[in-house]
């Protein structure tokens, strides 16, 4: 058995969504929305457009982004972190 299926998002939009299954209890830990293959050139373009900026940035400015970003992950952990490793897990 497979972790993952294609399915329908059922909010109405019609776009698609990457089922995860734990394949050890059949049951569905999430959803993940697919891009389209132009949402995909978009998001590398913007990412392509942005590490100019980020690499002129001064080191400790950089420092403080990835501090925060950390922060956030510690603060949400229920919410992010622990999903995503049920997903890491199912794969």
């Amino acid at each position: 058995m497979s972790a993952y299926s294609k399915e329908t998002i059922a909010d109405g939009s019609g776009r698609e969504a990457l089922v995860v299954i734990d394949p050890a209890t059949l049951e569905e830990l999430d959803r993940v929305p697919l891009m389209t293959p132009e949402e995909v050139t978009q998001q590398v373009e913007h990412a392509e457009n942005t590490f100019p900026m980020w690499r002129e940035l001064p080191i400790e400015e950089r420092a403080r982004f990835i501090l925060r970003a950390r922060d956030y992950l510690l603060d949400h952990v229920d919410e992010v972190v622990l999903p995503a490793l049920r997903r890491r897990a199912a794969a």
